[in-house]
């Protein structure tokens, strides 16, 4: 047997029937007949020591049945090389099925993926065949047997190219028809007539959708069951000892849509976990089974983000409870604002109760920072709705850019990871009983005692953990900065200090001092000043009392201590309008013989207020003032009237007088020519 141009043949020798060849299948004549009528494809002429070559299936059925039982191994594996070398992969029949989605948004599994990629490659190898008589021939088929050969041939490249193609001629024929039909159109219509209806097709499965929808909902109640016990109730209800009802609409389930053929479908317990721990229903489920927290950390996303490149950018604040107990109970309630880019604490606060006020003191303490160093507003402030939410209106004010995180949400605020880094990297190094006594790892568990079967604690006074704390807060910002590649030998406080935001802008103080400063009601005196704090403070200038409220001296003063406690400046307001800064009030020496520049100053100051009191009294009088003299009815009727003398006025010129000739003098030319003239 051989195989020429890809056309199995047999040679002459083995054909013809001779003394030396007693095996063959025709005789001489026969085949000399044969070839006079052109009944044979002589695929090459024989001569000396070369055999001629006829192509098998141009030989009569009967010779190709005694051929082919013969030599049908040899024949199948011609018929198999050829068929072989027509498949070539078909690249964009793998981009599409790989890039497949069904309706549930799943991908089609790898080795479906491989068959369908295969199917294209085939039929493609098929129509390769067909379109090419000589080609189709060489597998042993003439045109009206190609389809059985085909399925021969099919199931010889089956181990090489695994597929999903029918082994009926029929259907084999159908399929390749239906795929050709469809690549007329397009080649994605093509391959999409290759994937078959069974996925997400619902009656192909024992647990349709139904019943897992009862399964996740059992699950996912508010006594949060086992999955033995969901499979236990779904049993149940199949065997009606108990009903299920959707709360929501008043449905129950009927047990008829819960059966197969008549057969309630039952389910093993692997298999009721199994669908509870898809991943999908598992997120599901926990949904209903976990707290807000829980879930955000197990299932929901999050966003990917990277610190900003200058400081005051974006402050972060939160509350801590500090780790060490109080004795007689309680932990001490910590605030902190921590600048994101550095990571340096910029205002820090402490109390005993977790309330406003604790708040309030974190942001005056990083107002005083922003004082003392001259800096200006950070431009983003980030808090949660926890003690802050009476501020949102005020915080809005203050900072150019107000973010509000949402509650128990501890991966969305920065001070979250600032807490943590402080806690367990400064405060675990320079103090002890930093942990829990719960803790998993060693290094973390801190030592208890249990007495009556509860756990204690060592404690502390307030003020001690208060001073470990402060320590603490200094250790931390003056700890290399974390990013030591972006921040060479650099701390978060240099971070802090020599990377300020150039575009941040001055804090409206009035706004500010209002907002986070002490606050008490208070008089004006002596149109000049008035008392705060235990002290004096003068007004800038006389006119403010023209802005207050009619028969109205009270007003609001806030004000705000710096470090040392000492209060420097007070802001008013009046019915929530601003009015003025007041400054601390000064005195000089009474006895001029001991004054010295100061005492000079300040006499001069009190004396420049004074007089321009008295110019704003003076001018006010001027202008709203009058001498008035009242006249009574009776006194004019006492008026004698006086005669009035009417006197005609005479005309300054005669009254022929000709206007025309008076400005003839006047005209253009002879002023033109009198200026001239006086030139």
């Amino acid at each position: 047997m051989y195989e020429f141009n890809s056309t199995i043949c047999i040679s002459g020798s083995e054909l013809i029937r001779s003394d030396i060849n007693p095996g063959g299948f025709l005789s001489k004549s026969n085949y000399d007949k044969l070839s006079r009528l052109k009944r044979l494809d002589i695929k090459r002429k024989g001569c000396y020591g070369t055999p001629a070559l006829i192509a098998v299936d141009s030989l009569p059925a009967k010779y190709q049945e005694l051929i082919k039982n013969k030599y049908g191994c040899l024949l199948n594996e011609a018929a198999k090389r050829t068929f072989t070398d027509e498949i070539f992969r078909d690249a964009k029949a793998v981009e599409y099925f790989t890039a497949y989605r069904l309706e549930d948004g799943r991908a089609l599994p790898v080795r479906t993926i491989n068959q369908y990629s295969n199917d294209a490659s085939i039929l493609n190898a098929f129509k390769s065949l067909i379109n090419n008589t000589n080609k189709h021939r060489a597998i042993g088929a003439k045109v009206k047997q190609f389809w059985p050969k085909a399925i021969a041939a099919l199931a010889n490249v089956a181990a090489l190219y695994p597929n999903s193609l029918p082994t009926s001629e029929k259907r084999l024929k159908c399929r390749y028809e239906a795929y050709m039909k469809a690549l007329s159109v397009s080649p994605e219509e093509g391959y999409r007539s290759l994937i078959s209806r069974k996925f997400n097709n619902d009656n192909s499965r024992k647990v349709t959708a139904l019943i897992e929808r009862m399964l996740l909902s059992l699950y996912a109640m508010p006594n949060k069951p086992f999955g033995s016990s969901v499979h236990e109730m779904y049993l149940s209800f199949l065997n009606g000892g108990i009903d299920i009802v959707d709360k929501l609409t008043g449905e129950f389930f009927n047990r008829s849509d819960f059966q197969r053929n008549g057969q309630p479908v039952e389910i093993s317990d692997t298999t009721v976990w199994n669908y509870i721990n898809n991943p999908l229903n598992r997120i599901l489920v926990d949904k209903s089974r976990l707290d807000g927290l829980d879930y955000n950390n197990t299932h929901r996303p999050h966003h990917r983000r990277h610190a900003p490149n200058f400081s005051f950018s974006k402050v972060s604040m939160d509350d801590r409870d500090l780790p060490r107990k109080i004795i007689n109970g309680g932990r001490v309630k910590a605030y902190y604002a921590y600048d994101v880019t550095s990571g340096a604490i910029v205002g820090v606060s402490y109390s005993r109760d977790k309330d406003e006020e604790l708040f309030l003191s974190c942001l005056r303490d990083m107002f005083r920072l922003m004082d003392t160093h001259d800096w200006g507003v950070p431009m983003e402030v980030e808090v949660e709705n926890h003690l802050v939410s009476k501020f949102f209106d005020e915080l809005g004010r203050m900072f150019p850019i107000l973010r509000i995180c949402a509650p128990g949400n501890s991966q969305e605020k920065h001070a979250e990871h600032f807490n943590k880094a402080k806690k367990y990297g400064t405060e675990k190094k320079t103090q002890i009983s930093i942990g829990r006594w719960w803790a998993k790892g060693e290094a973390y568990r801190i030592r208890t005692q249990k007495v009556s079967n509860e756990f204690t604690e060592k404690a502390y006074s307030y003020d001690l953990l208060v001073a470990d704390d402060q320590q603490a807060v200094k250790d931390y910002n003056n700890a290399l900065h974390p990013r030591q590649k972006k921040y060479p030998g650099m701390t978060r406080w240099q971070v802090l200090c020599n990377n300020i935001n150039p575009k941040i802008i001055r804090p409206n103080r009035a706004l500010w001092i209002k907002s986070i400063g002490n606050h008490t009601v208070t008089s004006i005196k002596r149109s000049g000043y008035i008392t705060a704090n235990y002290n004096e403070y003068r007004l800038p200038g006389p006119d403010v009392i023209g802005r207050l409220k009619p028969n109205n001296y009270t007003v609001d003063a806030y004000w705000l201590p710096d470090e040392k406690g000492n209060v420097a400046e007070i802001y008013l307001y009046q019915h929530g309008e601003f009015l003025c800064r007041c400054e601390a009030g000064q005195t000089y020496n009474t006895a001029k013989s001991e004054w010295n520049k100061d005492d000079s100053l300040i006499f001069s100051e009190q004396a420049g207020y004074i007089s321009k009191f008295d110019k704003l009294v003076a001018a006010g009088r001027a202008d709203k003032i009058i001498k008035p003299e009242i006249i009574t009815a009776a006194m004019m009727t006492s008026f004698t009237p006086l005669p009035v003398e009417i006197t005609i006025s005479k005309p300054h010129h005669p009254i022929d007088f000709d206007i025309d000739a008076a400005l003839k003098d006047y005209a253009i030319s002879g002023m033109t020519a009198k200026g001239i003239e006086s030139i």
